[in-house]
């Protein structure tokens, strides 16, 4: 009951709608996640190779390959190595799972992205453990895909991905760009022992960090 109140508290307050309103805004919000679900049904497993390339101010990282894989309904592994800097929420394309487990949803605007109408939708997982505490979504409602997506997290703080795509039968991205801010993750001894001087800037203030990953060689339900 408390955690029903409390969500009821965030939708009135943090989206602004009430009453018949707020009820239909939730109604086609559901329908753009169900839309979206749609694209993932016959989505067993899939893997891929991950080409990262990484840009923070105050440290060069050389490009990584990585191979990632993903199996139905929530497993996701990768190659970690080396990825100490990075949110690992951010390339783990967590809305396959966020959209296949219970939450709360409610259409929160409208926004052109590149030419492309987009739908806001704002996403409560329901499920207290998860590291997600609020999701924003802009949902292309045409090719029911995402364009945009702002993740809060308990852990990594906040962070945004932009998803481009081509032609692949699930809607599965050929890029993601993953912005962050860097200091709001908790670096390693060694990493700040090996860079001292540059790491000491990011306990100054807000260090914007950009992570591009570019998928290839897709292999689906092999």
């Amino acid at each position: 009951m408390r955690r029903r109140l409390i969500i009821g508290l965030i939708l009135g307050i943090g989206f602004g709608v009430s009453g018949v309103s707020g009820y239909a805004q939730g109604d086609e919000a559901n329908v753009l996640l169900n839309n979206l679900a749609k694209n993932f049904e016959k989505l067993e497993q899939f893997s891929a190779e991950a080409v990262i390339k990484v840009d923070v101010d105050f440290i060069k990282i050389k490009d990584r390959v990585i191979k990632v894989r993903f199996e139905k309904p929530d497993k996701f592994t990768f190659d970690s190595e080396g990825l100490t800097l990075l949110p690992k929420n951010g390339l783990q394309l967590e809305y396959l799972t966020l959209i296949s487990k219970g939450y709360t949803s409610i259409l929160a605007g409208q926004e052109d992205l590149s030419g492309i109408h987009t739908k806001i939708v704002k996403v409560i997982p329901e499920i207290e453990t998860e590291d997600i505490v609020l999701a924003q979504l802009w949902i292309d409602p045409v090719a029911n895909r995402i364009v945009k997506m702002k993740t809060y997290t308990k852990k990594s703080g906040s962070y945004l991905i932009e998803f481009k795509y081509t032609d692949h039968p699930f809607n599965l991205p050929d890029q993601t760009v993953v912005t962050f801010d860097i200091s709001a993750l908790t670096l390693p001894a060694k990493v700040m022992s090996e860079f001292q001087p540059q790491a000491e800037k990011v306990k100054e203030g807000p260090s914007t960090a950009r992570v591009i990953v570019q998928y290839r060689n897709y292999k689906v339900n092999q």
